[in-house]
């Protein structure tokens, strides 16, 4: 795995407010419940359902299960007293996320608990595959970011389905890499670490956020890098001047890396209202369909 999920502690303690945080972003609308049977408090969260469908929600009790310190897997023990913690909260569906694995008897077990109640209960579970697939996104890697913030400050390269394409993650940043035309990636890391330097005291001398989204190289005669940035400002602030920022950052200028380097910047206000993430995933979509 790429995230250490021995970040979060190993209580659940730190489990339960990233879940929480996932839930939001997916759109539900998680809420903690004051004691459940347990002596303790209890996440819960309601599925809205389709319109098309009557729009009957369905609510669920989620249970988290940190076993990453040690690594073993969830066992069927976990199972006992699910009926009773969903009739205390009223509840349709039971979900479980562990950041290992449930063992195949806690499935078994869930899913005959599934059965017996004739269609009235509906178990699920995310195991850390699950959670690590949800949380490598533009949007789910901010919330890896505040969590678990040494394993999301690395270089961590990943390959996509194209040979001249990948997906980087580094410092904070969730970015895209491609190549004209080699297979393989052959990026000079050092030189992209020193270019990330630049964004970064550009934003500071800005007072704005900037974030990287994709670095594409020309790599056909060594006609350099193009890098796509966004600079946000905060809404009402006057956006900074476009030649004094590509100013900032030494636009199409041959560093060290004998490769000249552009930069393809995007300036827009930000309102911070619940809809904004500054790596909400429109704000890729204006990449080209080539980076």
């Amino acid at each position: 795995m790429v995230l250490d999920f021995t970040e979060l502690g190993g209580s659940g303690r730190r489990l339960e407010p990233l879940v929480r945080e996932l839930l939001l972003q997916l759109g539900f609308d998680p809420q903690w419940s004051g004691e459940g049977p347990d002596g303790d408090r209890d996440l819960t969260f309601v599925e809205r359902g389709s319109d098309l469908l009557g729009s009957k929600p369905r609510k669920w009790l989620v249970s988290c299960k940190d076993f990453s310190a040690s690594g073993r897997a969830v066992g069927v023990d976990e199972a006992n007293g699910v009926l009773e913690q969903v009739n205390h909260h009223g509840a349709q569906g039971f979900l479980l996320v562990c950041t290992t694995h449930p063992t195949s008897a806690l499935v078994e077990r869930l899913e005959g608990l599934e059965r017996g109640r004739g269609g009235d209960l509906v178990v699920h579970y995310w195991d850390g595959v699950v959670l690590e697939r949800m949380l490598s996104t533009p949007r789910g890697w901010a919330i890896a970011q505040r969590f678990m913030p040494a394993s999301t400050d690395a270089w961590r390269i990943f390959a996509t389905s194209s040979p001249n394409r990948w997906v980087a993650v580094h410092r904070g940043y969730y970015f895209h890499l491609s190549s004209r035309t080699a297979g393989g990636m052959r990026h000079d890391l050092e030189s992209l670490e020193q270019r990330i330097n630049e964004i970064e005291a550009a934003a500071t001398a800005l007072g704005f956020d900037m974030r990287l989204r994709a670095v594409w190289h020309n790599d056909t005669h060594g006609h350099g890098y193009t890098w796509y940035v966004d600079c946000i400002s905060p809404h009402g602030a006057a956006l900074p001047n476009p030649d004094h920022v590509l100013g900032l950052l030494k636009n199409g200028i041959t560093r060290e890396d004998g490769q000249p380097h552009y930069f393809d910047i995007e300036h827009y206000n930000a309102s911070l209202s619940d809809h904004y993430d500054r790596d909400h995933y429109q704000r890729y979509d204006r990449l080209p369909k080539y980076v």
